[in-house]
């Protein structure tokens, strides 16, 4: 009963998301079957390690960056 409280929480978590980008997350399954959104498979490090996005060039669009912290999901720390 914890396991299904917990995938309860976590689907609606993920489904309160505004869907303006790929989502980031170390359980990109889960994420992308959840939201139905592309998502790109990266570790909290990785994630980090992402420039912030500046946004305006088509150059820099082409390029992964960190957008809207709540885009990005990760297990390791408890889902955010």
């Amino acid at each position: 009963r914890a396991l299904r409280a917990r995938l309860e929480r976590e689907r609606a978590a993920l489904a309160a998301l505004p869907a303006v980008a790929p989502m980031f997350s170390d359980t990109p399954d889960f994420v992308a079957w959840t939201t139905r959104r592309p998502t790109v498979w990266v570790s909290r490090a990785q994630y980090q390690a992402l420039p912030a996005c500046a946004g305006g060039t088509a150059a820099a669009a082409a390029l992964p960056c960190r957008h809207d912290p709540r885009q990005a999901w990760f297990h390791a720390a408890g889902g955010r």
